[in-house]
């Protein structure tokens, strides 16, 4: 089974989501982020985060990435929502 990875990261900060779904056709529109919420963090991690975008894969895997360090308990909710917990070590604004 061929899947492809769809990466992209808010300009404001360093925020990416990774998506790996079934198939092998690139998607027309890639996903985009629009918002994430809160803008702040404790660097020992383990803040809730809620991603806002749109084109986000309801199938498959989905990998949200925080600083270059993956997060946990990735729940894509719809197309336009994710929710996460941010890993140790990414302090500061996105």
């Amino acid at each position: 089974m061929r899947t492809r990875l769809v990466m992209l990261a808010l300009v404001l900060g360093a925020i990416a989501v990774f998506s790996a779904p079934r198939g092998h056709a690139l998607a027309a529109d890639p996903p985009t982020i629009s918002s994430v919420t809160p803008n702040t963090g404790s660097a020992s991690g383990g803040t809730p985060i809620t991603i806002y975008g749109t084109g986000f894969q309801t199938s498959g895997s989905t990998f949200v990435s925080v600083g270059g360090v993956l997060a946990t308990n990735v729940v894509v909710q719809s197309a336009s929502l994710i929710t996460a917990v941010t890993p140790p070590g990414v302090a500061g604004n996105t």
